[in-house]
């Protein structure tokens, strides 16, 4: 039990230390954050969400779609790409232009567009945060291929069989 206690100190105290570098990682807490098949969404107002449409590179508004129980992961990247939900300051963005290490994004709430500067951290890092759903880790980005419907009827029966 003690030893049990220790490993849980040591790693609160790893976990504030990265933190502490500027480095913010793990399950995104924030509840309004969903993944659907189409990519990662915003819910800006109850039943009502935003995601970023790579193919015609618009946010666009979902008064109804249909979001899946997986995990939002927040990762800290050095780069990111037109489409990324990113989130600063509290504040959720998606990442409107990327080139040339100058990185613009639309606020989720105001649709403005804002520069958005990396996080420095101590030891010579410039990170933004992205998020993440455990499907675009999996390599589905919202596209309809061959290859991402299989992915996604794959996925579909993996969540089918854990809900029976």
């Amino acid at each position: 039990m003690a030893r049990d206690l220790e490993k849980r100190n040591e790693t609160g105290s790893l976990k504030t230390l990265i933190r502490d570098f500027g480095i913010n990682y793990g399950i995104n807490p924030d509840k309004r954050v969903k993944a659907t098949l189409l990519g990662t969404v915003f819910e800006y107002e109850k039943g009502r969400y935003r995601g970023f449409d790579r193919k015609t590179g618009v946010i666009t508004n979902y008064s109804e779609i249909k979001t899946l129980s997986v995990p939002i992961i927040i990762v800290p990247v050095m780069k990111v790409k037109k489409g990324d939900m990113i989130l600063r300051n509290n504040e959720f963005f998606f990442v409107t232009n990327s080139e040339n290490g100058q990185v613009y994004g639309a606020n989720i709430f105001s649709m403005k567009e804002e520069k958005l500067l990396p996080v420095a951290n101590p030891m010579g890092g410039e990170f933004h945060t992205k998020l993440i759903s455990a499907g675009e880790l999996l390599g589905f980005r919202g596209e309809l291929t061959a290859k991402s419907k299989f992915m996604i009827w794959m996925f579909l029966r993996l969540i089918n069989k854990k809900e029976k």
